[in-house]
């Protein structure tokens, strides 16, 4: 086992507090990174160090050679990326390895692969997962006119790069794609989709012990996304038919052996009405939502993934991971146009609160403040449950997307059974 004293959690905010809770009572220290909006905050007084790192206008933060120099410069001997972009970084990965520092999550020649949307989506038809018809990559606008006319309308241009920050675009004619995808095809390489219509979001939880072994972790769906932020997730995912729900897990698993993939990996599909599981994306390490799952089958994967990287050995067998109940998730994000203080916040004993902030705390635009668990027995439950919870939470000095959540829990084709994506979110957005 690698002798592991102090880890950085390269992240601020709710999935530092996150990972901090999970470090809480054992013998690793923990160092946070600070940034010029937490000069006078109070969140990084859960750890034990504190290092700053300025924030430059127009870049991406913090940047990973900032990252690598603090954690060498706080005597850290592993960092743990948190979630978002960082996880998913193989340039971080790649200049830790360098160091000898090491990384909670794969390295960076797996995590290259896992952004390259072709070589992923070449290893999915390899293993007979389904994809969607589209392109190769594309750098110039006259190859992506020619994929167009063979994939057909309507079309969904993504960025190869998934850290351009750019939004996909919705094509439904190639007089718009030669309008819009010159600004897209200026950031680098483009990959061309038909749009899969009406279909759900679902992804499959799974950890690989890197030689090829895959164990599923359940299913959660990710389709209410209002502005395209996913802000809310559940499961068990409703209305999946058993055996749809086991193609997909199968599918997932062959792919996470295929690609030897240590450690947490979720495998992101669009999922139609009859169940057809297309391959939309790979997600490394822990997901904002994961309580959902930690919930349902009663794990902490906060602090399984530090034991993984640990080289601990889980011992979760099949047997030991029989879901319970119903779980929700609910981001709560700042939706002020400038910065605020966060002056108050309460909620109910009775649900999880994963609060990214103390108050008196500043809260940038968009920003993450918490996010609200919900668990019962049924879904029915759980609607009614986080419905009369909503009523006594008070978010105080910040104004926030609250108010959606509870537009969600009243409607009525909600409280039916699944929604696909366009659907639910074109209602909640009327």
């Amino acid at each position: 086992m690698p002798d592991i004293r102090r880890l950085l959690i390269a992240c601020r905010g709710v999935p530092a507090r996150r990972i901090l809770r999970a470090l809480d009572g054992g013998d690793i220290e923990a160092a946070v990174i600070t940034s010029d909006a937490d000069e006078q905050a109070r969140w990084p007084l859960a750890a034990s160090y504190a290092m700053y790192i300025a924030h430059r206008e127009g870049h991406l933060w913090p940047l990973p050679s900032e990252i690598v120099g603090v954690s060498l410069d706080a005597g850290c001997d592993i960092v743990h990326p948190g979630w978002g972009w960082l996880a998913r970084s193989a340039e971080l990965a790649g200049r830790l390895k360098g160091t000898g520092l090491q990384s909670v999550g794969a390295g960076h020649e797996l995590l290259n692969v896992a952004a390259d949307r072709v070589q992923i989506r070449l290893a999915a038809a390899h293993v007979g997962i389904l994809v969607v018809p589209g392109s190769e990559a594309i750098t110039e606008l006259s190859e992506a006119e020619r994929w167009l006319t063979s994939i057909g309308f309507p079309s969904i241009a993504k960025a190869i790069d998934g850290e351009s920050g750019l939004l996909s675009i919705r094509l439904e004619s190639l007089e718009q794609a030669r309008e819009e995808l010159p600004a897209l095809l200026d950031e680098g390489g483009i990959y061309l989709e038909r749009e899969v219509v009406d279909a759900r979001e679902i992804e499959v939880l799974v950890i690989g012990n890197g030689s090829g072994e895959a164990l599923t972790l359940g299913e959660r769906e990710t389709s209410v996304q209002p502005g395209a932020r996913r802000a809310f997730a559940e499961s068990p995912v409703p209305g999946l038919v058993d055996g749809h729900a086991i193609r997909l897990r199968q599918s997932a698993a062959a792919l996470v052996s295929r690609l030897q993939w240590p450690g947490l990996l979720s495998v992101r599909f669009l999922v139609t009405p009859d169940g057809r599981g297309y391959l939309l994306r790979l997600r490394p390490g822990l997901q904002p939502w994961h309580g959902v799952t930690e919930l349902t089958l009663g794990v902490d994967l906060a602090d399984a993934q530090v034991r993984i990287a640990l080289g601990e050995r889980l011992g979760w067998e099949p047997h030991h991971l029989a879901e319970k109940g119903v779980a929700f998730c609910m981001r709560v994000f700042s939706t002020d146009s400038e910065e605020r203080t966060l002056t108050g916040c309460h909620t109910p004993d009775s649900v999880r609160t994963d609060l990214g902030f103390e108050i008196g705390d500043r809260i940038a635009p968009g920003e993450e403040i918490l996010q609200i668990y919900i668990s019962a027995p049924t879904r029915q439950a759980a609607i009614v449950r986080a419905r009369a919870a909503l009523d006594h939470v008070r978010v105080e000095g910040v104004r926030t997307n609250l108010s959606l959540f509870i537009r969600l829990f009243n409607l009525q084709e909600f409280w039916n059974g699944p929604l696909d994506r366009d659907r639910v979110n074109a209602l909640l957005e009327a």
